[in-house]
């Protein structure tokens, strides 16, 4: 309240400063005869109590208008936090940790990697990904004998997002090409062990789901690493991902 019998609203976050005269105003004191009018005018009391009401009602539609211009600044700043998911390619980095699963299991252990990944929003719901990576497995040894099977995933798809807005839950479909690289371990004469590597290049594909926050992300992928034997080329893979760039 100022001495001139105004006062200030004002709402830091969306930098406004509403000002507003207060009804009944006293006048300045550098006029003695407007203050001595002042002192002898006396308001009908149905006068006081429409300028008390006016003065809630004014009080009260300031309000209004401030937090309706600071949830707006909010959103705002919440978009803008999200803009660099619009219209633009995403990079990122998945990192992967994986298990084999079934006769995949018999050959191959458990293993974990990296993948780069790119994303264009196709829609506030929809976008197409690319992935390239490397992951490597240590050996499932039997009877001595170790084996693994290391893979370069090269992966196009697609993710929905389920709440829209690039928020929250969603599903992914991707398919490929997995470039296979094996080594086997083999007794030959004399009790000797001799280690044969091979590489195939095998097509597959595999699903997704997962949760994005912001520029993080948490999934669970499920692939077939070579679709001609589908169910003995399967490994259920989780990991956490971050887009880091956008142009």
């Amino acid at each position: 309240m100022s001495s001139d019998g105004y006062f200030l609203v004002a709402d830091l976050r969306s930098g406004i400063v509403v000002m507003n005269a207060l009804f009944g105003a006293r006048f300045r004191s550098g006029h003695p005869a407007a203050a001595a009018a002042s002192e002898n005018r006396v308001l009908p009391r149905s006068a006081q109590g429409g300028s008390g009401n006016m003065k809630t009602l004014i009080a009260t539609i300031t309000a209004g208008v401030l937090l309706c211009l600071s949830g707006a600044a909010q959103a705002e700043r919440g978009q803008a936090s999200r803009s660099h998911s619009r219209g633009h390619i995403l990079l990122g980095v998945d990192t992967e940790f994986g298990i084999p699963l079934g006769n995949y299991g018999d050959v191959n252990s458990v293993g974990g990697g990296a993948v780069l990944v790119a994303e264009y929003p196709l829609m506030a719901m929809l976008g197409a990904t690319a992935r390239i990576g490397f992951q490597a497995h240590v050996d499932r040894t039997v009877n001595g004998l170790g084996s693994h099977v290391n893979a370069i995933p090269v992966l196009l798809g697609t993710k929905y997002y389920i709440g829209g807005e690039r928020e929250g839950l969603f599903g992914a479909f991707e398919l490929g090409m997995f470039d296979l690289m094996s080594s086997v371990e083999r007794r030959v004469g004399g009790g000797q062990i001799t280690s044969v590597s091979s590489s195939d290049l095998k097509f597959g594909m595999g699903v997704g789901v997962g949760f994005q926050q912001d520029r993080w992300n948490a999934r669970v992928n499920l692939h077939s690493q070579d679709f001609g034997n589908f169910g003995s080329a399967m490994i259920i893979s989780g990991g956490i991902g971050y887009h880091f760039a956008s142009f």
